[in-house]
């Protein structure tokens, strides 16, 4: 927006805010705090009808940009001078601040006590507590879910967000999509086979894991699927069961691997 000021006929400025130039005469810039663009200096340009219509409103318009945030130890210094009674000229002039600012913080500390940064600036956030408790909770229960059947679920009940405002709000939980890893899929009786087997060799001696050999085979698909998946997770909850994805061997063209591995090191894989 312009902001401009028309002369009226007694010569006082009345403030006005347009896009266009309508009226003909004198017009001066007017907004406090930016150099004049348009050329004037500070002198009211005159136009007459001919100037009027090839004058430049892009001139006037400038690009609003954020004020600067003064450091806390500089605004307790404000208000230290303010205490020895200085007043608001001098203590700019010392601390080469505008006189506006310095009105502003010690205004801020007498209503508020503080001269902190107080919560609630900016702009308010797209979702509540309530909401990110939800997506917390669905994304632990179900780590597979998308971020688009988040948007749908949040939708339904009449909020409107962003694949990346969820993203962003799980990842601000400590919730991050990951690739999950591929382990193989156990039955509840392998699971406690294997369990009863960790818990009666946990003590063993290392001699006695020095003499021991593991050997596997496997089936490698040739043309398994490519699709990539992720999970939403923690860090360090990568081998829970919720969030590896399981594997069977079968399918299309594949080999048949066999390995093995002890103390001292790998075995040579041999294809059978």
């Amino acid at each position: 927006m312009l902001y401009c000021c028309s002369v009226t006929s007694t010569g006082v400025f009345n403030p006005l805010k347009t896009t266009t130039l309508k009226n003909r005469g004198s017009f001066k810039c007017f907004q406090s705090g930016i150099e004049n663009t348009c050329g004037c200096h500070g002198a009211a340009i005159k136009h007459n009808k001919h100037q009027l219509g090839s004058f430049k409103m892009t001139n006037h318009v400038t690009n609003m940009v954020k004020s600067r945030e003064w450091s806390r130890k500089t605004r307790e210094e404000v208000i230290t001078l303010h205490r020895k009674g200085n007043g608001y000229k001098k203590i700019a002039k010392m601390l080469n601040i505008p006189r506006e600012t310095i009105g502003s913080i010690i205004r801020k500390f007498k209503a508020k006590g503080t001269v902190e940064t107080l919560p609630g600036r900016g702009r308010k956030k797209m979702l509540t507590s309530t909401a990110v408790r939800y997506l917390k909770r669905r994304v632990e229960k179900s780590p597979r879910v998308t971020a688009e059947e988040l948007i749908k679920d949040l939708s339904d009940v009449g909020t409107e967000v962003s694949a990346q405002t969820i993203r962003r709000t799980l990842r601000n939980e400590g919730l991050h999509a990951r690739t999950p890893r591929r382990t193989p899929l156990l039955s509840p009786k392998n699971k406690k086979s294997r369990l009863q087997y960790a818990k009666g060799h946990v003590d063993k001696p290392q001699k006695f894991w020095d003499s021991v050999l593991w050997t596997d085979e496997t089936k490698l698909e040739l043309f398994g699927p490519m699709d990539q998946r992720y999970v939403w997770r923690r860090k360090n909850k990568a081998y829970e069961e919720k969030n590896t994805l399981p594997t069977v061997k079968h399918g299309g063209g594949s080999i048949m691997l066999w390995g093995c591995f002890a103390s001292a090191g790998t075995g040579k894989l041999q294809r059978v």
